[in-house]
């Protein structure tokens, strides 16, 4: 796929979605959307335009054929380090915020963080401004497979990112709550139906399932989505703290590796430096994770028959009326 192609692909489906939050009546009139899931959605496109850089990489990576790029010698690799960065830490706040809403929302009946979104946007566009700028003025970026933080400052940068688990644990309790409430709701009917006939229990019995099952229809989204979140950043913190560390070509083994090249096979000299760096499956699934971040938001929060069926019904209606005005 041509980078003109990749590009179109992007824009078509993150339209899509953004048309689906503006103008259809039922997500229209959501404070939520309006509020918290069109922001959250931006940052999505904001993160997911890094990967258009990608297509062919050593534009990105590259200077020359022997020279490795830096955000000071080639303008591709700092133009995408601005948008893998802003993005990431903005994706991290407006999905923390919204999950910690939903916690509030449904537990404690608040409003708080609609009622108070101003200052909200203000927080998260300013830290992810500031995580966009310190970096890039600390010369802190680096270029490998993409133009990002650089391993040896991986650890530092995402300690700020570690409140989207706290958002996770709060949803979790959200999720737990709520279906307690209904299972304690069940048990006083079952009490109660206990005091009339043995047909009543069992009706009771499908109505606390009839809940559940209506409790997960509702939450399932959220929480594919709080889990897609968690996924992402522990497999970045992990490979960024643990696995990416810099080979320090002065040790033994790099020694053994040169001599390796002159005398030993391919297979014997890469399990000499193969230890010294991340399991390539692991560079795999960082990859997968994080590319794909922008498909699994838009399977988890377009990707519904009720969006399809409004949209058609939306347009017929537009096309009657265009016909009903039109003179004959």
């Amino acid at each position: 796929m041509s980078r003109r192609q990749q590009l179109l692909s992007i824009l078509s489906t993150e339209c899509h979605v953004h048309a689906s939050y503006i103008y259809l009546p039922s997500l229209h009139d959501s404070v939520t959307t309006k509020k918290i899931l069109i922001p959250f959605i931006s940052s999505v496109i904001i993160f997911s335009a890094a990967d258009f850089f990608t297509v062919h990489q050593e534009s990105t990576q590259c200077v020359n054929p022997i020279q490795q790029a830096t955000i000071h010698n080639n303008n591709l690799c700092l133009t995408q380090s601005l948008f893998a960065l802003g993005g990431a830490y903005a994706l991290a706040g407006w999905a923390s915020l919204l999950l910690v809403h939903l916690h509030l929302l449904s537990v404690w009946r608040s409003t708080f963080i609609t009622n108070h979104i101003i200052g909200f946007h203000i927080i998260i566009w300013t830290v992810s401004i500031l995580a966009t700028v310190i970096p890039i003025a600390t010369d802190s970026v680096s270029s490998g497979n993409t133009c990002f933080i650089a391993a040896k400052k991986g650890a530092f940068y995402y300690i700020p990112m570690s409140f989207i688990y706290i958002a996770f644990i709060l949803h979790v309790i959200t999720f737990g709550y709520i279906t307690n409430t209904v299972l304690k709701a069940g048990e006083s009917d079952k009490r109660r139906s206990t005091l009339k006939a043995r047909g009543t229990l069992s009706s009771e019995n499908m109505k606390t399932g009839s809940n559940l099952r209506k409790i997960f229809r509702l939450q399932w989204r959220a929480l594919g989505g709080a889990l897609l979140m968690l996924l992402i950043y522990v497999t970045d913190w992990v490979f960024f703290t643990f696995k990416n560390n810099v080979p320090n070509f002065g040790d033994p083994w790099f020694e053994e590796w040169l001599q390796c090249l002159t005398t030993g096979t391919q297979t014997s000299c890469s399990s000499i430096s193969a230890p010294q760096f991340p399991p390539f499956s692991l560079i795999v699934w960082l990859l997968l994770t994080n590319r794909c971040v922008g498909i699994f938001i838009f399977l988890l929060l377009a990707v519904k028959k009720s969006i399809f069926y409004e949209w058609t019904e939306l347009l017929s209606n537009k096309i009657r009326e265009r016909r009903e005005t039109t003179p004959i």
